[in-house]
């Protein structure tokens, strides 16, 4: 008996089928041995958790999402389009690699970033040198582009985007040339979000960074600028802020993190309570992450004087410091009007330069951050003159209200020295058991009365000038409240 035939139709969608499966087969197998060789290449070169997703292959084309370096995912990479040659891959000498609309993410945990995952993937760890990356020289790729790449650093509450290019070239030495472009940094509690480390700043401005690694004949060379403009810096607990800040600085050394001799840097204005300074100037070398040493420091201080030092470490995070201060051309009336009361800065007037040297030493960690050494301040000669409107705040200044000095000597001296031309001005900083005391020598003649009082010699002892500074110093209580007691410290009642 003869067997049916089947219809041709139902053959072809057979046929047509069998191609359609066929060809979704030989497509997934591709992608998925591509994901394999990808993987194999991430676990050679150093990352054995890598795990990733490919989207699309071509000749010269793919493109990964999903690309996870660790096993706990601080670094993922959203989506990177890759072209490359073929033809130079098959004979195992590529030339060129491209990373083309890179996109990531990094966690931050806990402030820290691990180094190892942020290496591209021509680097591994060498385990016989922790912290130290070798160069992995036995991957076929002489040149590794990144282009236009972005990588967000993201805490809990605050991310913060960064755009950069990179090129990686190998032969006889592997180098690595990165180019961040400008950040931005405008809510000033982005980075103390994402770093602990400042978390006690509020910091604004912009920055970019570039960057060239070279290893050659087992050795590294690294040199990272970051470039920084328009910089405010401001204390979230004390009143303490500085402004325009700007500068460059070399790193020589990432790891540990320390920059070359000479870095120049330069703030337009800083202030703590009522001292304010401008057109700062410092020259400085990060030794480590722990030391500052500050080459030359110089600070203007009101019309045409200064303030300066030279040869002092800082602590970066904890900002201790122990520095020798020389004060030169200071106008007297910047300085006596630094402790009046608060709106009544204009009640003391003065002309005449001062000069000086004054040890300070700053510990913000203990209560009293601020001693003062043994130093001294002198008047330039030829004298020069103050008027004090305040009568009051002048007498408990120089301790006539003890009643050390009798009535109607003490209204005459305060009378003559409430509008005082001097012709000699002497301060001695001296410790006494175990407190600053400021033994004060003047000498010259009063402007107010009938008969103004010529004084030959006075010498007053001051006291309280150091807590003084310290209640200035103290956690952010608002400007007034701060300089009120201040004065309650500096003043007899």
């Amino acid at each position: 008996m003869k067997r049916p035939g089947i219809h041709p139709g139902r053959r072809l969608r057979k046929a047509i089928i069998l191609i359609a499966l066929a060809l979704v087969l030989i497509l997934i197998f591709r992608i998925q041995l591509v994901r394999w060789a990808v993987i194999a290449i991430l676990s050679f070169s150093g990352f054995p958790n890598a795990n990733l997703r490919v989207d699309s292959v071509t000749l010269n084309a793919m493109a990964l999402s999903d690309l996870q370096l660790d096993p706990a995912g601080r670094v993922t990479i959203a989506h990177v389009d890759i072209s490359y040659s073929p033809w130079q891959l098959l004979r195992g000498h590529a030339d060129q690699v491209h990373l083309r609309t890179l996109r990531g993410l990094i966690q931050i945990d806990q402030g820290k970033i691990d180094a190892g995952p942020l290496q591209p993937w021509l680097i591994r760890q060498d385990s016989s040198a922790p912290g130290s990356p070798a160069a992995n020289l036995k991957l076929p790729i002489k040149q590794l582009t990144i282009q236009d790449a972005q990588i967000s650093l993201q805490s809990p509450q605050k991310k913060l985007d960064i755009t950069f290019q990179a090129q990686i070239t190998q032969g006889d030495s592997l180098t690595m040339e990165l180019q961040v472009q400008p950040i931005l940094i405008e809510d000033r509690q982005l980075p103390a979000d994402l770093f602990p480390q400042v978390s006690d700043w509020w910091i604004t401005g912009s920055l970019q960074a570039q960057g060239t690694w070279t290893h050659l004949a087992g050795k590294w060379t690294q040199r990272l600028q970051v470039k920084f403009a328009d910089v405010d810096l401001r204390s979230a607990t004390t009143d303490v802020a500085a402004e325009g800040l700007e500068g460059e600085l070399t790193f020589d050394n990432i790891s540990p993190l320390s920059t070359a001799p000479s870095q120049h840097l330069l703030i337009k204005a800083a202030h703590t309570g009522r001292l304010a300074l401008h057109d700062g100037q410092i020259d400085l070398r990060l030794e480590s992450p722990q030391s500052i040493f500050v080459e030359r420091m110089r600070w203007r201080w009101g019309t045409q004087g200064s303030v300066w030092a030279h040869a002092f470490r800082v602590h970066p995070t904890k900002l201790e410091v122990d520095a020798e201060l020389f004060i030169e051309a200071v106008n007297i009336q910047d300085l006596l009007a630094l402790a009046m009361p608060s709106g009544s800065q204009s009640t003391v007037t003065g002309g005449g330069l001062l000069y000086g040297r004054l040890p300070v030493s700053i510990h913000p960690q203990e209560r009293d951050p601020v001693r003062l050494g043994a130093g001294f301040l002198f008047a330039q000669p030829g004298g020069g003159w103050f008027r004090f409107r305040d009568k009051a705040a002048l007498e408990g200044t120089l301790g006539l209200t003890d009643g050390s000095v009798g009535g109607q000597i003490r209204q005459k001296v305060t009378q003559a020295l409430s509008d005082f031309v001097y012709s000699h001005l002497e301060c001695v900083i001296s410790k006494e058991n175990g407190e600053t005391v400021i033994h004060l020598s003047t000498q010259g003649q009063g402007r107010e009365g009938s008969q103004p009082l010529e004084i030959g010699s006075l010498t007053v002892n001051i006291r309280g000038l150091e807590t003084a500074f310290n209640e200035l110093l103290r956690p952010r209580r608002g400007s007034d409240q701060a300089l009120d007691n201040a004065l309650d410290r500096l003043l007899p009642q």
